[in-house]
């Protein structure tokens, strides 16, 4: 459903989520059922805490999902299309990578105190959380200790030249 169309009509301003039923609202279903009971557009709208005129958080939240076409999507949106949609700017762009950016570093962290990189597939899931959503390629090198346990990982982005399959 797209923004402005709540079922009465295009114009029809949107229910604000304090009025809704306590059940029914995204915070308060979040800590009685948890998050994993809540859509991917009730935690972002969570994560919003408000909406735009007329429209409520979690009706934003399911337009930017259909706007940018998953969750993925918006989360790796580059800052000029993400902030020309409406109700999103350089301040909310900011706090969007500032939580994508946690939640890298919380499964690096689970990855770093799991088991030691003992398999190609081990290094492989390391690596792509270290390196994935990268808007360039990147030469690096995986440093382990006697263990196989991490001991460095070597991003070459700033002093090698960037470029693509097709060229530098």
């Amino acid at each position: 459903m797209r923004l402005g169309t709540t079922g009465a009509g295009p114009h029809t301003e949107a229910m604000k989520i304090h009025e809704w039923p306590s059940a029914e609202r995204p915070r308060e279903r979040l800590l009685s059922a948890g998050a994993r009971a809540l859509s991917e557009a009730e935690l972002l709208a969570i994560w919003l805490r408000s909406g735009v005129r007329g429209w409520n958080a979690v009706e934003l939240a399911r337009d930017l999902l259909t706007e940018f076409g998953s969750l993925r999507g918006l989360l790796t949106a580059d800052a000029g299309r993400l902030c020309r949609h409406r109700g999103m700017g350089l301040a909310r762009y900011a706090q969007l990578q500032a939580a994508l950016e946690l939640a890298r570093r919380h499964h690096l962290e689970i990855l770093k105190a799991g088991p030691a990189l003992t398999s190609p597939r081990l290094a492989r899931d390391y690596l792509l959380a270290e390196l994935r959503d990268r808007d360039y390629e990147v030469f690096g090198a995986l440093y382990l200790d006697l263990c196989g346990a991490v001991a460095y990982v070597q991003d070459r982005r700033r002093s090698a030249a960037m470029g693509g399959f097709s060229g530098v």
